[in-house]
């Protein structure tokens, strides 16, 4: 018997997020792609900020860029894509401590 069979409760969750945001590839699941992304990379950047206690301004002076960038990134506002190599240095601005 298949589990879907059993528990009617289960979703698949790539045919909800067909439904919701477009197939693969589409240019409506790309958009939200870039939003998902860019809201993870900032509540990340946020966490690690905040856990070693640097404040956007100081985030923002180490990294040649204005504090409203920093915030932007904090408060999940859609940026844009943030580029790989803009986190890379941001990285390697915050001493991450791997357990």
């Amino acid at each position: 018997m298949n589990i879907m069979q059993v528990r009617n409760d289960i979703t698949d969750v790539s045919a909800e997020l067909d439904a919701l945001y477009g197939k693969v590839g589409s240019p409506e699941r790309e958009q939200f792609r870039k939003e998902a992304y860019t809201f993870y990379m900032g509540q990340i950047l946020q966490d690690a900020r905040k856990t070693e206690k640097i404040t956007q301004k100081e985030l923002a002076k180490r990294l040649g860029v204005e504090k409203s960038y920093i915030s932007k990134i904090d408060l999940y506002k859609n940026t844009g894509f943030i580029p790989i190599s803009s986190t890379s240095s941001v990285w390697s601005l915050l001493p991450f401590h791997w357990a």
